[in-house]
């Protein structure tokens, strides 16, 4: 998702603070949503330098799709 004026990502809590060299960019993050909206995962990285566990992001739009994705 781009969100140019970080609306979104303030309203998640993901957008960094107003200082430092992170000011206005978005930490990590991941939200998986179902075909109703429903957000069925939820991952956000503990700092910049995280990245997420890709196997189970695979595994829950799995679980949710019923579709076996090939990484």
């Amino acid at each position: 998702m781009s969100d140019f004026s970080g609306e979104m990502s303030n309203v998640h809590g993901i957008l960094f603070a107003d200082e430092g060299y992170l000011k206005g960019r978005c930490n990590r993050a991941i939200f998986i949503a179902d075909r109703g909206m429903a957000v069925r995962f939820i991952w956000i990285a503990e700092g910049p330098s995280y990245e997420p566990d890709y196997d189970k992001v695979l595994r829950t739009v799995t679980d949710i799709t019923g579709q076996k994705l090939d990484p």
